[in-house]
């Protein structure tokens, strides 16, 4: 059993021992919760429809566009990468997991309005980890490969104790962040709000205080995570990948056993509300832009969110044995079309903690078995009908990472010494 199923259980089962009733999930940057099918059958739904999707021939993960001074590679240089590989979706090029200010010059007041401390700024700057940088390099892109789809990437997992509205530039002190934390006893659930945040904290690494996992169906809740998209829209992003985006239902029919209990109901209208308000204010800005997570809500019996796309990531077990099962991955495109209609499947190599695939992928494998394991995908995912989107750059290998790219970085980077995958992945992108 992988890590991510591992924890997953975990949580489940430690809510289940102090109470019949309970909730929750998940850590940064990204773990993928596996559903369990509803205790009632679940019923062929007719998809619902998002805006329409240009063709996408070649996709790469690139988290994050604006990082590349940490190693030495400058927006020019980045630019210049993709334009070789020339693909058609950037995946993940901005992840916020953490507040953005908006310039390097506010980035200190902001800092310090966040309780923030030197080392935070320092990445800030260093990392160029603010929106106006982010404006600038999709900017950058956009000026030599105009068609290019570009994915940012927001988490609806959690929310720290000190936060900023992206849109609005408001700090939210921890008594708004503690009001937006989920509260399990709101749907007569006997698992305290304390209890709850307590439990989740000691089992995804961190303190409560200093983070919270948020309630979906909190309309304060609710407007955060929309203004965060909306600034990454704004900022140029065509479309916005939503981490865990319906892990609270999902966790929630786990523990109450019952897909139509009002907690699960109400999670999932919630999670699928922020699709639709994604989708709306896109054609207020006069863009269709396209919204993507998860498959954690196709065992649900409800009409299924308009979601564009689909990701899905081997396990841990295939990346080290590099075996592909194609019954496995059959079954999982065709519940997914069965659910969604023809939508783009975009299968990457995920990321998230000590174990994670990415992990297995950088760490276990040599060099020239991770380029054996590139070509090998990308033609399976192919013949599967999916899109295998190639790790250009990005993915944290974890805090016990022995082989970091460029010998200072714990995120994955095809052009470091360490790896050298970049040539696989422009042969691939460009079928030479």
């Amino acid at each position: 059993m992988n890590k991510k199923k591992m924890i997953i259980i975990i949580v489940v089962l430690m809510i289940g021992l102090v109470l019949a009733s309970g909730c929750l999930k998940r850590q940064a940057p990204a773990v993928q919760p596996t559903p369990t099918p509803a205790t009632t059958a679940t019923p062929k739904i007719e998809p619902t429809k998002g805006p329409s999707e240009p063709k996408v021939d070649v996709a790469v993960v690139y988290e994050r566009v604006t990082d590349g001074a940490l190693y030495g590679r400058s927006n020019a240089d980045m630019i210049n990468l993709l334009k070789q590989v020339n693909p058609s979706f950037i995946f993940r090029g901005f992840w916020r997991w953490e507040p953005v200010p908006e310039s390097k010059a506010t980035a200190k007041t902001e800092i310090s309005q966040l309780g923030g401390t030197q080392a935070e700024l320092d990445f800030v700057l260093k990392g160029n980890y603010t929106y106006e940088d982010l404006r600038v390099a999709i900017s950058g892109i956009k000026q030599q490969m105009p068609n290019t789809v570009f994915v940012s990437a927001i988490p609806a997992q959690r929310i720290r104790g000190i936060e900023k509205d992206d849109l609005t530039g408001e700090i939210l002190g921890k008594d708004k962040t503690f009001e937006m934390a989920l509260d399990p006893t709101k749907w007569g659930i006997s698992l305290s709000k304390d209890d709850a945040q307590k439990q989740l904290g000691d089992l995804l690494g961190w303190t409560p205080g200093n983070a919270y996992y948020p309630d979906i169906t909190n309309p304060n809740y609710q407007t955060f995570l929309l203004d965060m998209a909306k600034k990454q829209i704004d900022s140029g992003a065509d479309a916005v990948w939503i981490d865990m985006l319906f892990s609270q239902a999902v966790l929630l029919e786990k523990q109450t056993k019952d897909a139509n209990h009002p907690g699960v109901k109400e999670s999932f209208e919630a999670s699928s509300k922020i699709v639709d308000e994604i989708h709306k204010y896109g054609v207020s800005k006069g863009k269709n832009i396209l919204v993507g997570s998860w498959r954690d809500s196709i065992d649900l019996p409800y009409t299924q969110p308009k979601l564009d796309f689909i990701t899905l990531s081997p396990t841990t077990e295939m990346i080290a044995t590099q075996t592909l099962d194609h019954a496995w991955w059959s079954d999982k495109r065709a519940r997914i079309t069965e659910k969604f209609g023809n939508i783009p499947i975009y299968v990457f190599i995920d990321w998230a903690n000590n174990d994670s695939p990415i992990v297995t992928f950088s760490q276990k494998l040599s060099i020239s078995e991770q380029r054996t394991f590139l070509v090998n995908a990308n033609n399976f995912f192919k013949n599967e009908g999916m899109i295998f989107v190639l790790p250009l750059h990005g993915g944290f290998m974890g805090n016990n990472a022995n082989l970091l790219s460029f010998g200072n970085q714990k995120v994955y980077d095809s052009l470091a010494p360490q790896f050298e995958t970049y040539t696989t992945v422009e042969t691939i992108s460009t079928g030479n």
